[in-house]
């Protein structure tokens, strides 16, 4: 979420479309206090909707951060973002794909390399049957040359898409909509 933010607030854009519920409308002083714990030094004028949803539970914020973060540790920003594209495809949750997809613009973008594409297999497949995986798909991991750790991030960042598309999917966020002001 941080890298998504800074993208957003480097390019000086901003807005989105209702939710099915009405979110919080948090007080400046409370998007200061989320800001900061986003490491977000100029804040963007109007907020997204997953953010402001946050406020329904401000106590989850940290939580919420340090699990976006966390799945990020090792692995490179690009894989990060090819997988957050991927899962949320397979998904249909646009308002993530639409957030990631400009993450991995930003990142460069381009086709995966085999490698990657190794880890998007995996990411499809744990997505939309989990109850399939097995050995088999750890190892072709390996035999492309991630690391135990990078197998247990890639395998975080797919389950933390996966919770992040059921959240936008469920409470109805819509892609958000971004202009330069």
């Amino acid at each position: 979420m941080r890298v998504f933010l800074l993208v957003l607030l480097s390019l000086g854009l901003a807005w989105a479309e209702p939710a099915w519920i009405e979110l919080p409308e948090p007080s400046p002083a409370q998007l200061d206090e989320l800001h900061r714990a986003l490491g977000v030094e100029n804040p963007p004028e109007h907020t997204a909707n997953s953010v402001k949803a946050l406020y329904y539970r401000p106590e989850l914020a940290p939580l919420v951060v340090g699990l976006d973060r966390a799945s990020r540790a090792k692995l490179p920003a690009r894989l990060y973002w090819l997988l957050a594209v991927e899962v949320s495809r397979a998904n249909g949750c646009d308002y993530c794909l639409s957030s990631a997809q400009g993450a991995l613009t930003a990142c460069g973008g381009g086709r995966p390399d085999a490698g990657e594409q190794t880890a998007l297999d995996y990411a499809r497949k744990l997505t939309l049957a989990p109850g399939d995986t097995s050995p088999e798909d750890v190892r072709k991991l390996e035999e492309a040359g991630f690391e135990q750790d990078e197998i247990f991030e890639i395998a975080l960042t797919v389950s933390w898409y996966n919770f992040m598309n059921r959240m936008a999917r469920g409470l109805g966020y819509g892609p958000d909509h971004f202009h330069r002001f």
